[in-house]
């Protein structure tokens, strides 16, 4: 017998993993099919929230490596989907924005990856996705109003029964 171990299958990190190997397979296509890899992709929506944002707070703000993120923040730049100025008050550090390119490129892929998002979820009510979107963000989510992000899974769901 286990020393009170849990089941593999029951262990929420293996869970959460599967889930998110899952919500990125079925993501991916969404992206994929406008020349964006999944960090150039998590990149763009994180500045599209964002007026400018200083690079250093990329890394953590997509949840990847350092040098992750400098090379899809390197890809985006020569794809002119972003750019950067020297951040005010310190010419040691850049602040990167979206360019028009990058605002239309994301924009572009929000319809489909919203409503690749929303084909995970058809079975949850209102209420359950609220719930989870909300245990989520307890446990250490995007900080995002549950609301909005349950509207929006609805939304496309119903521009996509249309």
């Amino acid at each position: 017998m286990r020393l009170g171990l849990p089941a593999y299958n029951n262990y929420l990190p293996h869970y959460l993993e599967r889930l998110a190997a899952l919500v990125s397979d079925i993501a991916a296509p969404a992206y994929e099919a406008r020349d964006l890899s999944s960090t150039e992709w998590r990149i763009l929506a994180l500045l599209s929230t964002h007026e400018r944002l200083p690079q250093k707070d990329v890394s953590p703000g997509i949840g990847v490596e350092k040098v992750v993120a400098w090379r899809a923040i390197t890809a985006l730049r020569k794809k002119r989907y972003i750019s950067r100025e020297f951040c005010e008050g310190d010419y040691r550090a850049y602040d990167l924005f979206l360019t028009e390119a990058g605002r239309l490129k994301y924009e572009e892929t929000v319809p489909s990856a919203l409503h690749r998002a929303a084909s995970l979820m058809p079975e949850l009510s209102y209420d359950e996705l609220t719930q989870l979107l909300g245990l989520l963000k307890r446990l250490g989510g995007p900080d995002t109003g549950n609301a909005d992000a349950v509207n929006d899974f609805r939304a496309s769901e119903r521009a996509t029964a249309a």
